[in-house]
């Protein structure tokens, strides 16, 4: 799976050439999305993997996004989600521990323009700072052996989506990315937390400054 998705990613680096041009006039966006954080893969113990120990949960990001040709675009997107603990899976009962994640992702984004409907495929590099809470996403940091369950990691996202002009300039997209982050340490966390894979989709509102 990791050879799978740094393989597309790097394809899309190489071979993402834009098209003829088209009616894309506007040249800077800023974009505020939020939506669900899902757990799909990865091993969390021996006995369990990371979906079976959390439940889905909110994520919130904020993109800006540059015009290089009508139909590629580049943009830098700062995300925060967390999923808390199922009931049956909490440390300590009473309490709400979390698997938090805040990445920035570098994503390459190609446009396919239909009316007032725009189809986007994305990939990009990416920088993960993940973390294992005791109370709630921006608590103090779990502890595993001695040493803080929290690394900065890197990885990378790979999606897609919907964009609808609503008026002016003003959009309405939809957005779904599959995340894969090179968490696995041996030395800090144990033979068995591997790699982790998520999947967020999102709702978001984005904003056009100006023309081409």
């Amino acid at each position: 799976m990791r050879q799978f998705i740094l393989g597309a990613i790097a394809v899309f680096l190489v071979y993402s050439i834009p098209a003829a041009a088209q009616d894309k006039d506007k040249k800077l966006t800023l974009k505020f999305e939020f939506g669900s954080l899902i757990s799909v893969n990865g091993s969390y113990s021996a006995a369990d993997n990371l979906r079976d120990i959390v439940n889905p949960g909110p994520v919130f990001g904020l993109g800006v996004n540059m015009k290089v040709n009508p139909h590629y675009f580049v943009e830098l997107n700062i995300s925060n989600g967390w999923m808390t603990y199922k009931d049956g899976k909490k440390p300590v009962q009473g309490k709400s521990p979390s698997y938090s994640v805040t990445n920035i992702n570098f994503e390459n984004i190609y446009y396919v323009y239909h009316g007032k409907l725009s189809i986007r495929l994305l990939a990009g590099p990416g920088i993960y700072y993940w973390r294992f809470t005791e109370d709630g996403p921006f608590s103090k940091i779990q502890t595993f052996e001695g040493e803080k369950l929290t690394k900065m990691s890197v990885g990378g996202d790979i999606g897609g989506g919907f964009d609808f002009n609503l008026s002016g300039n003003y959009v309405l997209s939809l957005t779904s990315r599959y995340h894969y982050i090179l968490s696995k340490d041996r030395f800090f966390f144990g033979e068995h937390f591997s790699e982790q894979g998520l999947l967020d989709i999102r709702v978001g509102i984005i904003y056009y400054f100006g023309n081409f």
